[in-house]
């Protein structure tokens, strides 16, 4: 009878294709961790998984002005649990005729911790969260976005 010293379980990957869309806003920075897998160091290293392109419909994109480009935002990279989430809210701000209200895209994937929270990750970096007109709406001021603005991205 041989011995043998027990292995620890080998880590399995985070779940590698979404099965269906997925209410983020209802998971919590254990399931985030869970689903997506670890950032440390700045990296995650399963970010070729779940970030994609995200081409912003040809209707809104001449109008909404990306901040850091000061040019159309066309493209957002964007997780792809939140895709249609944001195709969603994009279409009730067009349906509820809003889109004058969306003016600036102001960042979406940023690894970086909470503002005021060292060691618990944004939303942001697992491109889970999304900043528009974020100079009328920053963190810690009084928002300026109409409450059926704020709806039209709740409803989703």
């Amino acid at each position: 009878m041989s011995s043998s010293t027990p292995q620890p379980p080998v880590p399995q990957p985070p779940v590698s294709q979404p099965s269906a869309p997925l209410k983020v806003k209802h998971m919590n920075s254990d399931e985030a961790k869970a689903r997506y897998g670890e950032i440390k160091d700045q990296k995650w290293e399963y970010e070729g998984n779940w970030m994609v392109v995200y081409a912003v419909p040809s209707d809104i994109a001449p109008n909404w002005t990306n901040t850091a480009t000061g040019k159309p935002t066309n493209k957002i990279y964007i997780n792809k649990d939140m895709k249609n989430a944001l195709d969603q809210a994009l279409g009730n701000l067009r349906d509820r005729n809003l889109l004058p209200e969306l003016k600036t895209f102001d960042g979406l994937w940023n690894i970086r911790d909470v503002r005021g929270v060292p060691g618990r990750l944004s939303w942001h970096s697992y491109g889970l969260a999304i900043d528009v007109n974020a100079s009328e709406n920053g963190l810690g001021k009084e928002p300026k976005l109409s409450a059926e603005f704020v709806q039209c991205f709740t409803d989703v």
